[in-house]
């Protein structure tokens, strides 16, 4: 759970609570998404294209060759 130690349901540490609540909303979120919703969403597809652009210039990932397939 965050301090190192082996924690369970039955020897908790003392944030178990907390970080297992979190999980599960984290999860419960995930679960009611899909990728098309964020592969169609505007504000996605403009920051994706905005990194894209920015890896061109890079040193290191700009010499990464671009295939496109149909």
């Amino acid at each position: 759970c965050g301090n190192g130690t082996n924690c369970s349901a039955s020897t908790p540490c003392l944030t178990h609570d907390l970080w297992n609540r979190l999980s599960n909303e984290f999860f419960e979120f995930l679960n009611n998404k899909k990728l098309s919703e964020l592969v169609h969403n505007k504000h996605v597809q403009t920051l994706a294209t905005q990194q894209d652009l920015n890896l061109i210039g890079d040193p290191i990932f700009g010499d990464i060759p671009i295939q496109i397939s149909k």
